[in-house]
């Protein structure tokens, strides 16, 4: 009988944890961040294009805030230092009007403009309204900002990586005024 109080009470004490969250990346792209770090995105929704900013504005021993976006737009995130994030937080501006279902992780490489980002990828459906979106998102710990490489709903938006770097240097790719430059 004690063992299996020991038992019940180790199963409680993973729930409580969130360890059984397959909604939660499998590591926190913001455990090591520090301000300036960077990511852009760009989004595609049917013929509309849009860029995505991420930019690490303050660190503290147990968060990160984030500033999405730029300019009268821009809105803070904050995010654990100690947990990492779900798929969801990963979608800003889609709000699922339910749990994830059928959620599976696994390792894969992504290849963009002739780098190849090791990633984690997450397969998802996520309930929307009265139906239900596939989703896809590939995270790589090696990518500032918020680590998202691509991620996709179909029906609806796909995004990209753009550039990725620190408050110093670009590490890969372009910032938001490169990507924006008119040719």
């Amino acid at each position: 009988m004690r063992t299996r109080l020991v038992v019940a009470f180790v199963l409680l004490a993973a729930l409580a944890s969130g360890e059984d969250r397959k909604d939660l990346a499998p590591f926190d792209p913001f455990a090591e961040a520090a301000v300036g770090d960077w990511e852009v995105l760009l989004v595609k929704s049917g013929d509309k294009e849009r860029y995505e900013e991420w930019t690490v504005t303050l660190v503290e021993d147990e968060k990160v805030t984030v500033r999405l976006g730029s300019g009268a737009d821009a809105r803070d995130l904050t995010f654990s230092r100690k947990t990492a994030p779900s798929i969801g937080e990963l979608f800003p501006g889609n709000t699922f009007s339910g749990a994830l279902l059928e959620v599976k992780w696994g390792a894969a490489t992504l290849p963009l403009s002739g780098e190849e980002f090791r990633c984690q990828k997450a397969r998802f459906r996520a309930p929307s309204g009265e139906s239900k979106a596939d989703g896809i998102l590939y995270i790589a710990k090696t990518v500032k900002g918020a680590g998202v490489v691509s991620r996709s709903l179909d029906p609806g938006e796909k995004a990209g990586l753009v550039g990725h770097g620190t408050k110093d240097k670009t590490i890969w790719g372009k910032t938001l005024k490169e990507a924006t430059e008119k040719k």
